[in-house]
């Protein structure tokens, strides 16, 4: 099985991120907090986190209560409910302040469509895409049938029906996924 190691592609500091996908996102803010790493998370669905988006003096200095004048990971998800997002995030990283920005949207149209700004050079961009069947039985077996998937589904097949029964049932989303491997 191959570890996920998602707070590796963060990279420098003065790059922007771009998530498309929550369970990737609190994967990487998981890892970094036990690596004693400082994080804060905000979303602009959070009727409580909205007045810290009100102005860029008003995200910096809820950061700097949080994290302080050094190194954190600022999480920001639903970006594109942000009026004119790029440009504010853009005016944030041209600050250079001591925080990795890491930005999410819960569609990679609406997140492309409301973040105009081009960023270029000031940011990555990863697009995550729904769990596979492949993927799935894979992670419900604990890889350990990855290179006979075939032999798998002609012997087990009854618990390939209860399987593919939850993927349909979950739509391949990588956060449901993990959730129902831990019953929850």
């Amino acid at each position: 099985m191959t570890s996920i190691r998602p707070y590796h592609a963060l990279g420098d500091r003065d790059e922007l991120i771009y998530f498309v996908g929550r369970t990737l996102l609190r994967l990487t803010i998981g890892e970094l907090q036990s690596r004693g790493e400082r994080t804060v998370f905000l979303s602009l669905d959070f009727e409580y986190d909205r007045p810290y988006f009100s102005s860029q003096q008003s995200l910096i200095k809820k950061l700097e209560l949080e994290i302080g004048i050094n190194k954190g990971f600022v999480f920001i998800d639903e970006i594109q409910k942000k009026e004119n997002a790029g440009l504010f995030l853009k005016g944030i990283q041209d600050l250079d302040l001591p925080y990795k920005l890491i930005v999410s949207g819960s569609g990679s149209v609406d997140l492309k469509a409301r973040v105009k700004e081009s960023m270029v050079g000031r940011k990555k961009v990863y697009e995550l895409y729904p769990v596979s069947l492949k993927e799935f039985v894979n992670f419900k077996t604990d890889y350990q049938y990855e290179n006979k998937l075939v032999d798998f589904f002609s012997v087990e097949g009854l618990r390939l029906d209860s399987i593919l029964s939850e993927y349909l049932h979950f739509g391949g989303y990588p956060n449901d996924t993990a959730l129902s491997a831990t019953g929850c």
